[in-house]
């Protein structure tokens, strides 16, 4: 049976809470009325990420940990999982779940309200339970402002947070022409959303920073302008046609 929901989660080097991670997913899918699917990508491990995955997975039906080798980072993995996908909502959550899989209950609405993405945020503050350290949230307020100037917001002030959800067609469409496959992918999936023409709303959800994230501020620095001027190079002239994905629709944002 097809399932009405697809849980990406993208890891790299996490055995050690991958498997509290997916538990905490799996338990929240079973209490709920539809068919679910969740879906490990392992973005080259050197642990045993996929041993561990595949444990704490096992009698979840419709799941399953796709590995690779070299790591490709966190871009190229949600865009390999959007691949796998069946489900007609689909959500990429990162693997320390910094924030909880319940928050999707308030995403369901707002996407069937008529949205295409629903973007979690850290934005608002008041939702965030433990703050990124100081050099990182100067790094993100320097990240902001280099986004905006090349590529635009959209209206999103956060489009880093780890919590997305996309009607399906949607996410598959998007993320077949995605090509940032490390940190300004977020970036790149929206404006390819805005180019298209679908919808998206910038919803605030609880967040808690969680030791051992896998961005690293200074490879990130250097990275930031040329994957940002790729973005704007590569979709900039991007326009949907007749017959493609989705009706257009006034983009909303919030």
């Amino acid at each position: 049976m097809r399932p009405w929901l697809s849980v990406i989660v993208p890891a790299y080097n996490e055995e050690r809470r991958i498997a509290t991670t997916l538990g905490a997913i799996r338990d929240y899918l079973g209490r709920q009325g539809y068919e679910s699917e969740i879906i490990v990508v392992d973005d080259g491990s050197a642990d045993a990420t996929v041993a561990v995955a595949e444990g704490a997975l096992t009698g979840f039906p419709q799941s399953r940990v796709i590995s690779y080798r070299p790591n490709r980072g966190k871009g190229f993995a949600v865009r390999r999982g959007f691949a796998e996908t069946r489900g007609e909502m689909v959500l990429f959550t990162d693997a320390d779940l910094s924030t909880p899989i319940e928050e999707i209950e308030r995403a369901i609405p707002i996407a069937q309200a008529g949205h295409d993405i629903v973007v979690g945020s850290r934005a608002s503050g008041d939702t965030v339970r433990v703050r990124q350290p100081l050099f990182r949230q100067f790094a993100a307020r320097f990240f902001n402002l280099a986004r905006d100037f090349l590529v635009g917001n959209g209206g999103v002030v956060d489009s880093q947070c780890g919590f997305k959800l996309f009607r399906g067609d949607v996410g598959r469409d998007i993320f077949a022409r995605q090509r940032v496959d490390r940190f300004m992918f977020d970036s790149e999936t929206l404006f390819i959303a805005r180019r298209l023409g679908y919808s998206f709303i910038e919803m605030p959800v609880a967040w808690a920073d969680q030791p051992g994230s896998k961005v690293r501020v200074i490879r990130g620095a250097l990275e930031l302008f040329p994957e940002l001027l790729s973005i704007r190079l590569r979709h900039g002239g991007l326009r949907r046609t007749n017959g493609e994905v989705g009706a257009s629709r006034d983009r909303t944002t919030a």
